[in-house]
């Protein structure tokens, strides 16, 4: 995986992050034999920072999914007790239309609400209504199986929300968990890198190998540089000449656009050859094109070369 740009590590995501730990990890024992003696705070750390650190993002994710699937239950019972709060209503408006007394009891003459919260309220003046009736041995009620309905209703989704809250609670911790690590393993990074300068310069390509990247070259760590792309007329092809300093390439990318303003790039080539030939159909005779060239390897793509002019 590729690593960031700089070494400042704050804007690591959680993907890099990732990478630059497991770089580290995977090369600590090295990191003693190149810089002598390691504090043992930055040692013991090297040994399972990324071990450590996966685990926590790990149940972070955990926790995450288990808040998003509370988030459907809790829509879910929402919807369900909404909807036999909605027959209950056509059933009381229909039944007790000329009986203002009972009808108004029940409480739903105004818009049916949308929020869970307001929803049991509703429902839980139904069921009381209901109840009462029940009691009072009133004949002309609503249906048992319908209060039934509503009833289960009304408890799933207590429930759901119940669940709903605990889980995201749940999220928040991880979350915070998650975060402080972060946050110490920054502060770990740069006391490694700090460790690093002292002992061998800012400018050895092994500090790849700890997930950061050399100050003399910049760029992504372990990428190759951007190569340097010339024309020529007569033989009409292009000549990739790799970046020597820095790692090396295994294959090209090319591309070109018209000098339209604002015309996208296209890919031209992409392979391991370092001489591209320009007597292609996609090429006009008489017609202006920019080119540009990009290296990469098995860290991924580095910069592009600067743009030549054609045509």
């Amino acid at each position: 995986m590729s690593i960031p740009l700089d070494n400042s590590f704050v804007s690591d995501t959680i993907a890099v992050r990732l990478a630059r730990l497991q770089s580290i990890q995977s090369n600590h024992t090295n990191v003693g034999t190149w810089c002598g003696t390691v504090p043992n705070d930055i040692s013991q750390w090297m040994a399972v920072c990324y071990t450590e650190y996966s685990s926590i993002v790990g149940s972070a994710e955990v926790e995450n999914l288990g808040a998003q699937a509370a988030t459907a239950l809790l829509r879910e019972k929402r919807t369900a007790l909404r909807k036999e709060l909605l027959t209950a209503k056509q059933y009381i408006q229909s039944f007790f239309a000329s009986d203002d007394v009972h009808r108004k009891a029940y409480g739903l003459e105004n818009e049916m609400p949308s929020k869970a919260d307001e929803l049991r309220t509703v429902a839980g003046t139904v069921l009381q209504v209901h109840a009462d009736h029940v009691t009072a041995n009133i004949t002309h009620r609503m249906p048992d199986a319908l209060a039934t309905r509503l009833q289960t209703a009304h408890t799933d989704l207590t429930d759901a929300q119940d669940t709903h809250s605990k889980e995201n609670a749940e999220k928040r911790q991880a979350r915070a968990a998650e975060q402080d690590r972060f946050d110490s393993d920054t502060r770990m990074l740069r006391k490694l890198l700090a460790l690093w300068h002292a002992a061998i310069g800012d400018t050895d390509e092994r500090i790849a190998f700890i997930g950061m990247v050399n100050v003399q070259t910049g760029g992504n760590s372990g990428q190759p540089g951007a190569p340097v792309l010339t024309f020529n007329n007569d033989a009409k092809t292009l000549t990739i000449t790799p970046d020597a300093n820095r790692p090396e390439a295994t294959s090209y990318n090319v591309q070109y656009r018209t000098t339209v303003p604002n015309a996208d790039w296209n890919d031209f080539t992409t392979g391991t050859t370092t001489t591209v030939p320009l007597t292609d159909e996609r090429i006009t005779t008489g017609t202006a094109y920019q080119f540009r060239a990009r290296a990469r390897n098995a860290n991924g793509y580095g910069e592009w070369s600067s743009v030549i002019n054609v045509g």
